[in-house]
């Protein structure tokens, strides 16, 4: 589980930076590299798509 932890934090840290950056595109582009994060924080886990899909629903999304 320490690479899933990990990469789960990597997601928050882009999401974070996500919301200081100026551009809509760079936005994007960071919430897109956090929702590659989580799926890799799911795989880790073992997790099908559908439980990952239900517990991370909100977090890249909130921030569009």
């Amino acid at each position: 589980m320490p690479m899933a932890t990990d990469y789960r934090k990597r997601a928050q840290e882009c999401m974070e930076i996500a919301q200081t950056v100026r551009t809509s595109t760079q936005r994007t582009m960071l919430l897109h590299i956090a929702e590659t994060w989580l799926r890799l924080a799911n795989d880790a886990e073992g997790n099908s798509p559908k439980e990952a899909a239900a517990r991370d629903s909100g977090r890249a999304a909130s921030l569009n």
